[in-house]
């Protein structure tokens, strides 16, 4: 008999050589579910925002050809270099002029942005105008400038895809461990 109640035996549970109450055996898993819990969280939020460093670099490096290119218009090394960096960007990037409207032709200033190119010019700018302001909520623009210093275009971007994903990942690990408890 313990604190004025007894304890069945049929209540006790062995594990090795240990004997647990079944309530003790609950709390264990629940302290273990959320240990799980909080390490996949922690670690999918590691590789998210490593992901998005990178993401980050690559626009910064993008950004900087961009504004090299326009320094040096008849560098043929340079394109070569701004094909390759257009290449590794796998997330979208629209590139507006200086007052952060849309450039026509949209499709040769934007990347990685479903967009119904079957849509009327004025409602693919609008649907721009749109992306836009949705991506300046995320992350400020990248000034692209002349040898001047002055603003002749803004690279605006956001996060991939899979960067969505990745960060929806651990809300449905947390439900299924959650089920599990």
């Amino acid at each position: 008999m313990r604190n004025g109640r007894s304890v069945k035996r049929a209540d006790r549970i062995r594990i090795w050589r240990a004997s647990v109450t079944k309530w003790q055996l609950k709390v264990l898993l629940t302290v273990l579910g959320l240990g799980i819990m909080g390490t996949v969280l922690m670690y999918t939020k590691s590789i998210v925002d490593e992901l998005v460093a990178n993401e980050r670099r690559t626009v910064d490096l993008y950004a900087r050809l961009m504004a090299r290119f326009y320094e040096q218009a008849t560098d043929d090394d340079l394109l070569f270099y701004v094909d390759i960096a257009r290449s590794s960007i796998t997330f979208p990037v629209i590139v507006t002029d200086k007052n952060s409207e849309p450039v026509y032709p949209y499709a040769q200033f934007m990347m990685n942005v479903d967009m119904d190119t079957t849509m009327s010019v004025a409602q693919q700018k609008e649907f721009l105008v749109a992306t836009i302001a949705a991506m300046r909520q995320e992350y400020p623009p990248y000034d692209i400038k002349d040898e001047n210093g002055d603003v002749i275009q803004k690279l605006y971007f956001t996060n991939s895809a899979i960067i969505g994903r990745l960060r929806f990942m651990p809300f449905v690990e947390i439900l299924i461990v959650a089920a599990f408890i």
